[in-house]
């Protein structure tokens, strides 16, 4: 018998967006497949674990930025998502069960057609990664019901200044309970928002997920709107 099981790679993962990334970028995601729970535990569900970047390093040679800039784009393209903590982060690969499903892999016609890679279908990141734009024309944030922790409350605004402070509150998992709170958070980040504003979605992913990544005396260090502002120029 084989020691510490298997996972399951598709053929057509060399025909998928990051077969064509940096080479380091497919070594990251490969260890992340091989790391993640393959059952569900107490700590963490089927598909996710938790990872500090100097196992990361050492098990792939990746440096910190390579880290960094893989995670942000596996964000971008729905492959994972994580949850931050002090000392790493619990990442969770998305749509973990239809990828390492082998049934899913039989030879039929579905099959055949959509359960054959781990990565997301062969487009070009236009098609898969783009988030640059927010093309929904619905009424103002201001002007629309609100549920708690209901990010697109900001998202849906046409004020791009309450656009970013969803993006902001939604990435930071803000605890947002009450529409008197949500208002609470328009008014605390406007200013620093409102300097963003000419700023694309994924530049500003791109500084936040840069600014999770810096890490003093062990701990993931807290960061504002007002920090991204200061960095934002790194990703123009």
């Amino acid at each position: 018998m084989i020691e510490n099981g298997a996972v399951l790679v598709a053929r057509k993962l060399q025909d998928s967006d990051i077969w064509f990334k940096p080479d380091k970028w497919l070594k990251i995601w490969l260890y992340i497949l091989i790391e993640v729970n393959h059952k569900d535990t107490k700590r963490f569900s089927r598909g996710s674990a938790f990872f500090q970047f100097d196992l990361v390093h050492l098990k792939t040679k990746a440096t910190h930025d390579e880290y960094k800039k893989c995670i942000c784009w596996l964000k971008r393209c729905k492959m994972v998502s994580t949850k931050r903590s002090t000392r790493g982060m619990t990442i969770i690969v998305l749509n973990y069960d239809k990828y390492q499903t082998l049934d899913n892999y039989r030879s039929t016609t579905e099959s055949t057609s959509h359960g054959t890679r781990e990565a997301p279908e062969k487009h070009s990141d236009k098609q898969v990664c783009k988030n640059d734009k927010n093309d929904i024309s619905v009424a103002d944030a201001t002007e629309v019901s609100f549920k708690p922790n209901d990010y697109d409350y900001f998202l849906k605004s046409k004020q791009r200044h309450i656009q970013i402070i969803g993006l902001y509150a939604k990435h930071r998992e803000l605890n947002i309970p009450t529409l008197e709170e949500a208002k609470g958070v328009i008014k605390r980040h406007s200013k620093p928002a409102a300097a963003l504003k000419d700023c694309s979605d994924q530049q500003l992913e791109d500084t936040f997920c840069y600014l999770d990544s810096i890490v003093i005396n062990g701990r993931v260090q807290p960061w504002t709107l007002e920090a991204v502002a200061r960095h934002i120029d790194t990703f123009k």
